[in-house]
């Protein structure tokens, strides 16, 4: 298989493992940003930015303010304003963030909102290439000494977000895989978890209300750790995960109303044990990539020790 990403991708300080981070394709720069997340071994949380472009990773400087550390945080390219934006996130500290940033290229600036999304984690947040607005939905948020799953409908329309009140949403819950398909022109909003436990149901948003859409649901697709993209390429929305029953890697393409199971090739030394996924398609690359956390559990002569790694691998399916 010859790989459309660049060959060196590796950065010393880029091999720290993360859960919880964002990874969007930037149109403005036509590269992709890498934002946050924690150190599942350690611990630790981060408010790196970084971009990848053909020469590899790097690390962008900030001068001034910028977010504090976090993970499970929402960012998407903001295609009315050609800005990233950052909503929300968990703390360091256990916290979990209402804040809204955006980035220009050059400096990070918090939004003094007069309308906020609510402090947030694991929500759903994507952009709406109907109409040019960013949609926003569900997530957890605390509620006493827990966290409770959300069932409410946000628009970002450039200056502020906007809440929205559908006749009909689909039941709350956090972790939900969310995407705009060119081809129903309107936003699909797929799977998640609750306290209750776990959906594979599919749900539209027209810009105005919510349709559920039964045939296009999960109930036939074990995966675990979903991460889903319309690739352009495959004219199709894109679907990767890890299998239940041996957690390897594996793929579903939505074939008219069902989804269809294939081969995967995946180009990193192991297709096994991935415990965090995001897809990002490259329209430039015309690839879509798989950005993923691996931990690994490494048998020492006296120990047992928890490692983790990135990976980043083009996904290629096998027809």
């Amino acid at each position: 298989m010859v790989s459309k990403i660049p060959s060196e991708l590796q950065n010393p300080e880029f091999q720290i493992p993360r859960l919880g981070f964002s990874v969007v394709y930037n149109s403005q720069t036509k590269r992709l940003n890498y934002f946050g997340g924690m150190d599942p071994i350690k611990k630790e949380f981060h408010n790196d930015l970084w971009e990848l472009d053909q020469d590899g990773w790097k690390k962008i400087p900030i001068n001034g303010n910028l977010p504090a550390e976090r993970a499970f945080m929402g960012m998407v390219f903001d295609r009315r304003t050609n800005n990233l934006l950052l909503h929300g996130g968990l703390g360091s500290l256990g916290n979990i963030f209402g804040d809204t940033w955006t980035f220009d290229g050059v400096n990070w600036e918090i939004i003094d909102s007069s309308l906020s999304a609510y402090p947030r984690l694991g929500f759903s947040l994507t952009n709406n290439l109907k109409n040019e607005t960013v949609v926003l939905f569900g997530g957890a948020t605390p509620q006493g000494r827990y966290n409770i799953a959300l069932n409410d409908t946000w628009i970002w329309d450039g200056i502020d977000w906007v809440q929205q009140f559908p006749a009909t949403s689909p039941p709350p819950r956090s972790s939900g895989n969310m995407v705009f398909s060119p081809i129903e022109n309107c936003v699909i909003l797929i799977g998640g978890e609750s306290e209750r436990g776990g959906y594979d149901d599919a749900w539209l948003w027209n810009g105005t209300s919510w349709l559920e859409r039964s045939s296009l649901s999960l109930k036939h697709v074990a995966l675990e750790s979903r991460a889903i993209i319309f690739d352009t390429n495959k004219n199709s929305l894109l679907l990767v995960g890890k299998k239940a029953v041996d957690q390897d890697i594996d793929a579903w393409i939505l074939d008219g109303e069902k989804w269809r199971d294939k081969l995967l090739n995946i180009n990193s030394h192991s297709n096994h044990g991935f415990t965090y996924n995001q897809l990002i398609y490259h329209p430039d690359w015309q690839t879509s990539i798989l950005f993923s956390t691996l931990q690994e559990r490494k048998i020492g002569e006296n120990n047992t020790v928890l490692e983790g790694v990135n990976i980043w691998s083009e996904v290629v399916i096998i027809d």
